[in-house]
């Protein structure tokens, strides 16, 4: 799974991993320091898909789940 939402300034990618990227609007370029590591109690949640921004959340699908995950 994957996913990619716009936060208004720029994009928030997840390639089915734990990891969220975020890429400048401009140039879609990578901006290594703003990579999140999802997790919840302390553990990884992995599988991260179809992303929502909403203000400064983004919210994940956890894919093959019933649950979504609010990331901020």
């Amino acid at each position: 799974g994957w996913g990619l939402c716009f936060d208004g300034t720029g994009y928030w990618r997840s390639d089915g991993s734990s990891r969220l990227r975020r890429h400048r609007a401009d140039t879609y370029e990578e901006e290594v320091s703003r990579t999140v590591v999802v997790t919840s109690q302390g553990n990884v949640v992995s599988f991260l898909n179809e992303l929502e921004c909403v203000d400064d959340v983004v919210f994940a699908n956890v894919w093959k789940t019933p649950y979504v995950v609010q990331i901020r």
